[in-house]
């Protein structure tokens, strides 16, 4: 199916015949309705955003559908996409926040942690739970044919209630998460956002491709949706909600990029020889310090604190 068509049609601009063609198009495959249902989803994104910002972005939009015109008249394309991309970041830039999802249709709430861990049910039964820092937007009720929220900052394990009908699509660093009923985590790691699934699948769509993961599988994205890192992840991301480091033949090197995020230290294995041993082990409620005298004893490692820095050497 042509982009250009699929534009006009979440526009509302096309013809009753050419929205007949399209539907046919999308129920023949569930990958074609997943692309429109990200079209449709970015659109109505934009659009919202418009109603909601200082910025004049009906003007905006003005000024670049008169250079659309001007390239198509020389034979170049420009696509509305392209355009509602561009607004978003116009929008973004101005310092805009996503206060409701479908405009006019439901009151938008916001989940805000700060120093603490906390738990949020929404509206349709789906649990949230929301590490340190972190700041998620959901409408107070679902609306539409879509379950919509937004992780604005930080990061949150989903549990969401089964739902065919009614997919729950999650926008993270402008990427789209697709999911009907399953338990997973998002991170957004300055412009890079992290997933992992814990139960059921999980569909990814970021710059024009898409990715579905399975449980235990993990994906790292770039700020551009380009492909950083996947492959099967540890369990050390549950730390936030269950309180326990779990190393199960974990590297040592990620134990402690997991313990310098959660204690804000510095701990550093000088000796690349080290980095790779692998520890199999649960620390519960556990200091740091305990934890570390455990590695070391462990790996018959020494811990050399020099300032802000805690060495682990030999």
């Amino acid at each position: 199916m042509k982009e250009d068509l699929l534009i006009k049609y979440v526009a509302g601009e096309c013809s009753p015949e050419e929205k007949s063609m399209i539907l046919q198009w999308a129920a023949e495959d569930a990958e074609h309705q997943k692309r429109l249902d990200g079209l449709v989803f970015v659109w109505d994104s934009t659009k919202n955003i418009m109603q909601h910002t200082s910025i004049d972005a009906q003007a905006s939009l003005s000024r670049l559908k008169d250079k659309a015109e001007l390239h198509q008249k020389t034979g170049r394309s420009i696509l509305w996409l392209k355009i509602a991309a561009i607004l978003i970041c116009i929008c973004a830039a101005g310092g805009t926040l996503w206060h409701q999802f479908y405009p006019g249709h439901t009151e938008s709430m916001q989940a805000i942690t700060t120093e603490n861990v906390a738990e949020t049910r929404l509206a349709d039964g789906s649990v949230v739970t929301l590490n340190k820092n972190s700041l998620l937007d959901y409408p107070e009720k679902f609306k539409g044919n879509k379950r919509v929220v937004k992780l604005a900052r930080g990061e949150a394990f989903f549990k969401v209630s089964p739902d065919k009908n009614k997919p729950f699509l999650i926008d993270a660093n402008l990427l789209i998460i697709r999911v009907v009923g399953t338990s997973f985590n998002v991170k957004l790691i300055d412009k890079n956002t992290e997933v992992i699934v814990e139960t059921g699948k999980v569909e990814v769509s970021a710059a024009g491709k898409s990715w579905r993961l399975l449980p235990g599988q993990r994906l790292l994205l770039g700020a551009e949706g380009q492909l950083l890192k996947e492959g099967n992840t540890d369990l050390l991301y549950q730390y936030y909600r269950s309180r326990e480091f779990v190393a199960k033949n974990t590297p040592l090197w990620r134990m402690t990029e997991v313990l310098n995020e959660v204690y804000k230290v510095n701990i550093v294995i000088p000796d690349q020889n080290l980095r790779n041993l692998p520890l199999n082990t649960t620390f519960k409620n556990e200091s740091l310090d305990d934890i570390l005298n455990v590695i070391a004893q462990t790996f018959q490692l020494r811990v050399d604190k020099k300032g802000t820095e805690i060495r682990l050497i030999k």
